[in-house]
């Protein structure tokens, strides 16, 4: 349920005739926070999903709440689910062969990403969502199939980020969108404009790892830094020489968390038209991103 939907309160949402919705196809849960019933009202939802919903119905379900695994077994019965957003599955359900076989489109959030590279090499995933720790730089990485790749970095150095950039393009071949999120972590202090030598920046790495990317048309980058704006978009456009890139979204927030957000087109001339973009159109912006390349079809590059 969206927290600006108010057709029906959050109490009664267990109450919903699942057994009788034979076309539901999306399904977004989301609990208010200052919700009187708290964790009774969860467990009581989704034990009426495991009891009552449809299977083979959902192609679509999306959750931030955080539950036990098994609060969700319900999509063992959803064969047709191809787009799945939630904070962690049955681990019994990830290493079975025949748990969510149309599955495209997977974020796990939190800690998952054990699970999340599992599902990677078992399924055809399309698009993918991951957040990598130092630990897990190294793991194997089967991302033939993916067309979209969302990742953020938590507490990895800036060397590290290049070195599995570089990485990632190599088995990652067939990418076509690339969301990237740097980030030193919380409580890190914002990428400096240039590192301690005071003659390299920590942008220009990134543009260059960039370029290996050869099928990729659509970027999303973000980043905290003290490199002024202005600077980050002008380098990106001097710099920039990724054959198909496209359309670049570009997102600079500084100290005091003030976000600037930089639409960037190719346009006729082999150049750059660049365009401020409002908040707001920044998640219309991702999501539409996501929508067009997932449905396009797959041309394996090898």
């Amino acid at each position: 349920m969206s927290p600006t939907d108010t057709r029906i309160s959050s109490a009664s949402s267990y109450a919903l005739p699942f057994h009788r919705m034979t076309r539901l196809r999306s399904l977004t849960v989301w609990f208010l926070p200052f919700s009187r019933h708290g964790k009774a009202e969860e467990v009581k939802f989704f034990k009426k999903l495991n009891q009552t919903l449809i299977p083979n119905t959902l192609h679509q379900f999306w959750t931030l709440t955080v539950m036990p695994a098994q609060d969700i077994r319900f999509l063992r019965r959803q064969n047709q689910l191809r787009r799945l957003t939630t904070s962690k599955l049955p681990e019994d359900c990830i290493k079975d062969p025949s748990f969510l076989p149309q599955l495209e489109d997977l974020e796990l959030k939190g800690d998952e990403i054990e699970q999340s590279l599992w599902l990677l090499q078992t399924r055809a995933l399309r698009a993918l969502s991951v957040t990598f720790r130092h630990a897990h730089l190294k793991q194997q990485f089967h991302g033939n199939s993916l067309v979209l790749l969302d990742m953020k970095f938590e507490s990895v150095s800036q060397s590290s980020w290049i070195s599995f950039l570089h990485l990632r393009a190599v088995d990652c071949p067939n990418v076509v969108c690339l969301f990237l999120q740097l980030d030193m972590g919380e409580d890190e202090e914002p990428l400096p404009a240039f590192d301690r030598a005071g003659n390299v920046d920590w942008f220009s790495p990134v543009i260059q790892a960039l370029e290996r990317w050869q099928q990729m048309q659509v970027l999303q980058l973000k980043a905290v830094t003290t490199t002024p704006p202005n600077h980050v978009v002008s380098a990106f456009k001097t710099n920039c020489r990724t054959p198909r890139l496209r359309d670049v979204l570009l997102q600079v927030s500084d100290e005091e968390d003030t976000e600037k957000n930089y639409e960037l087109r190719r346009n006729v001339d082999r150049g750059w038209d660049v365009a401020e973009s409002e908040q707001t159109d920044v998640l219309n912006w991702m999501n539409g991103s996501r929508s067009t390349v997932v449905q396009e079809p797959l041309v394996l590059t090898k």
